[in-house]
């Protein structure tokens, strides 16, 4: 405020100067107008309500002349008003900004979340395979090799470095959870041609449903049906384990957060096993 307040004065002064030592009128107001309006855009509207009436004060009063009121405090009052203008605008701006930071924030901390989980929760269920049949070692270490390497690349993915997964993975994100005590089936209707936010989205229910399957269900089968519609997709993951009331957590928080984000809905049933099911509109 200091800096603003000496640079009032100073110009005030500088144009108050050039009056009385009789200078024909010129460009001299134009400094103050800038302070003027510099200190509304830096949020020091009080101070330049104060200095504009100072302004006003000082033209009128020594001569005891109002005919330049009509001239000055219009002009006062549009500079102050513009600068009022830009300053909410900046303000708006930087809202924004920090909302798409905060927004950006929460999307890669889900794509972290969901990844971690889903690749661990293979790697546990894998090494637990291989420790309790031997003779299935070889393609346990193997998937756990590739669940790993995925792992990392959607990692970076969730990054900005690669590309995003797709609901075009599926068979891949299937293969990872296939053990010989769950059986996984899928079915897909229509073209998968989604937009990158939706086929993410998509992609993401199914990872955190089998997921949750592997690590809570105690299933033995597992279906994955994707409806792909000209007005929206249709994602539904049923089991047959033991079912019961949807356990708490960030994973199905972050589905329901995910897919209310791009306007659908996600829905939960624990009849007769347990069924995932989220409608996405395009």
């Amino acid at each position: 405020m200091g800096r603003h307040l000496i640079a009032l004065a100073a110009t005030l002064a500088f144009m108050q100067a050039y009056h009385y030592l009789g200078f024909w009128p010129g460009p001299e107001p134009i400094p103050f107008a800038i302070a003027l309006f510099l200190a509304t855009v830096h949020g020091h509207r009080a101070l330049a309500i104060g200095a504009a009436v100072v302004a006003a004060v000082l033209v009128t009063v020594p001569q005891w002349s109002f005919e330049d009121l009509p001239q000055v405090l219009p002009t006062l009052t549009a500079v102050i008003a513009i600068g009022e203008i830009v300053r909410i605008r900046r303000a708006y701006l930087r809202q924004a900004r920090q909302r798409a930071v905060d927004a950006e924030r929460l999307r890669i901390s889900r794509e972290l979340h969901d990844v971690l989980v889903h690749h661990m929760s293979v790697v546990n269920v894998q090494a637990g395979a291989a420790l309790h049949r031997p003779h299935r070692a070889t393609d346990a270490l193997m998937i756990i090799r590739q669940a790993s390497r995925d792992a990392l690349d959607e990692v970076r993915g969730a990054l900005g470095t690669l590309r995003a997964p797709s609901i075009r993975q599926l068979d891949e994100l299937i293969d990872r959870v296939r053990t010989d005590g769950l059986v996984v089936s899928k079915r897909i209707r229509g073209r998968i041609e989604l937009p990158a936010e939706v086929d993410q989205a998509a992609y993401r229910v199914v990872q955190e449903a089998l997921t949750n399957v592997v690590r809570h269900a105690d299933a033995t089968k597992v279906a994955v049906h994707l409806d792909c519609r000209p007005d929206q997709v249709t994602v539904q993951v049923r089991d047959n384990g033991k079912g019961g009331d949807a356990l708490p957590g960030n994973g199905l928080t972050g589905m329901r957060e995910r897919v209310a984000a791009l306007g659908g809905q996600l829905t939960t049933s624990g009849e007769s096993g347990f069924r995932v099911e989220a409608r996405i509109p395009l």
